[in-house]
């Protein structure tokens, strides 16, 4: 009887070893999920320490550059540099991160996908233990690079995000420039932006994919037409925040700053537009007629007029609530309630369907004539330093974090002969719509267009963070993920060659040697004849008459 009671112990134990093991089995992995989330968050720690710890290094640079008046070499071109490095070493140093596992999933059951899923159910089984399930959401985009299963969760996380980009940086940015504003200048030159604006981008959108395809053709690089005028139609959407940036630091001529950034600032309204017809139509089997062309002009109308529309009316909306209340009693209150019915009207543009950046744009110069002057004194000091702030650390932020995304953005197939053309492209079909519209334009504009200003309007079409967030958005198959690298290359290298070469040349006023000066003053005599940023002008006299005789 004893060694019943004995062998029943034994295997009840046994059983209990059985069943503790097979638990255990299954809670290590999900002990190991609760791990992996601790690590992810000490990762979005460091990350954000990083790029925090960069603009600290920006900040004193840019005291150092204005303190001993180093002014060849522009801030935004140092950040591109700075954000490249951190991309280099994150890509290329084991830095003992966490690393991303990539696994290949099949689909069971023969399952038919009709549309792209949000989330993905994995259901793993250990040996002898019950079944788990993690529920996994899906990263956006498509990524063809299949050799690469291991790589570190930081490259991943580091990446440029186009909704952080357009929803969080932009709106402050585009505000802010609306907000400080030359209304008189603006609304002077208004008639000639809207054309560059609209007329000038749909020119500059068929003539960047025309050339290209020539191009592409001749050098077998495989690129269909559709795909280049897509191709086109992005990069013909210029950079208000690189625009900003620069003329702003170089204090251009007023009337030349508004053309150059209501431009920018306008035409990503027809860069949307063109881009989603040539994406529809690249598609279609039927060809294209007029009935689909006004479709299009009809979309476009729509979106930018009524993007105009709702910011102009939100900001006279908050300005009639600053007037028929006593909120100035309570700055704190009043300045919050004018950065937030600010960032309101972008969001709204968004969720309608129309562009944010138009309506935040026309929102800010509505509160700057209307809501301004119903505000406390103490409210208008803090909303201007609040803006101006917040704009130059956002500004500094999305050129850094295009730095980075160059190396850590996946399936990297850098081609320098694609970036040569298109940056050839892109200042030829500036050119094939500057010089033609200007001409038309100064029949009937008093004053007209100097010939500097068209030639700086060719040169002066910044690429930036506008045109990259906008290829970013739509990665969904293998060729639009090649359009966004080729995106990546282009605008990195136009932002970092043209923005240190503009600040270069308008600087060079402050070499007195003629040997110095030569080149200055054949660059302002073309460029900024009738400039302020050229404090020298005798120098350009000097320069007209070297350049005549040769």
């Amino acid at each position: 009887m004893g060694q019943l009671y004995i062998m029943c112990f034994f295997g009840l134990m046994l059983w209990i070893d059985i069943a503790t093991a097979s638990v255990s089995k299954s809670t290590h992995l999900e002990m190991a999920a609760q791990l992996r989330a601790e690590n992810l968050h000490r990762l979005d720690s460091i990350i954000l320490l990083t790029y925090i710890s960069v603009l600290v290094v920006i900040v004193l640079t840019s005291w150092l550059f204005k303190h001993y008046r180093f002014m060849f070499v522009h801030e935004t071109s140092l950040t591109l540099l700075y954000g490249l490095l951190i991309g280099f070493v994150i890509r290329y140093f084991d830095i003992g991160l966490l690393e991303s596992q990539t696994y290949d999933v099949v689909l069971k059951d023969k399952m038919i996908v009709e549309e792209p899923p949000d989330y993905l159910r994995l259901e793993v089984e250990p040996e002898g233990a019950p079944r788990v399930s993690f529920h996994y959401e899906l990263m956006e985009g498509f990524y063809a690079d299949k050799k690469r299963h291991n790589e570190q969760k930081i490259e991943q996380k580091s990446a440029f995000s186009p909704e952080i980009f357009f929803n969080i940086m932009l709106p402050p940015i585009i505000f802010n420039a609306g907000y400080s504003l030359k209304k008189r200048h603006f609304f002077r030159n208004i008639g000639s932006i809207l054309v560059f604006a609209f007329v000038g981008t749909t020119i500059s959108c068929f003539a960047t994919g025309s050339l290209l395809y020539v191009f592409t053709k001749i050098f077998g690089m495989g690129f269909s037409y559709q795909e280049l005028l897509f191709f086109g139609a992005l990069i013909s959407a210029t950079d208000p925040v690189t625009v900003i940036s620069l003329f702003a630091e170089l204090h251009v001529e007023a009337d030349l700053f508004a053309l150059v950034f209501g431009e920018s600032a306008l035409n990503d309204a027809v860069a949307m537009v063109l881009s989603s017809t040539i994406d529809n139509f690249s598609t279609a089997s039927e060809a294209v007629g007029m009935k689909e062309i006004i479709f299009a002009l009809g979309k476009f109308a729509y979106i930018f007029f009524g993007s105009l529309l709702l910011g102009s009316l939100i900001g006279c909306g908050n300005a009639l609530i600053t007037k028929m209340t006593a909120i100035a009693e309570h700055p704190l209150l009043e300045s919050t309630l004018f950065v937030l019915v600010s960032y309101i009207s972008f969001l709204i543009g968004e969720v309608v369907g129309l562009t944010g950046i138009v309506s935040v744009l026309f929102c800010g110069i509505s509160q700057a004539h209307y809501t301004f002057n119903n505000l406390s004194e103490e409210s208008q000091q803090s909303t201007k330093k609040f803006f101006q702030m917040i704009s130059f650390v956002l500004e500094s932020f999305i050129f850094c974090y295009i730095g980075v995304s160059v190396f850590v953005a996946n399936n990297q197939k850098w081609n320098i002969g694609f970036l040569f053309f298109s940056l050839i492209s892109i200042v030829v079909a500036r050119a094939l719509f500057v010089y033609p519209l200007s001409f038309l334009l100064n029949i009937r504009r008093r004053p007209p267009l100097p010939r500097s200003y068209q030639h700086m309007l060719v040169f002066a079409g910044l690429r930036g963070a506008m045109a990259f967030a906008l290829a970013d958005r739509n990665t969904a198959t293998d060729n639009r993920q090649v359009c966004r690298i080729k995106f990546e290359e282009g605008v990195f290298g136009r932002c970092l060659i043209l923005n240190t070469f503009a600040t270069m040349f308008t600087n060079l006023s402050g070499r007195r040697s003629f040997g110095n000066n030569f080149l200055y003053c054949c660059f302002c005599s073309i460029f900024f004849s009738n400039s302020q940023t050229v404090t020298n002008p005798s120098w350009v006299c000097v320069g007209r008459k070297m350049m005549a005789l040769s």
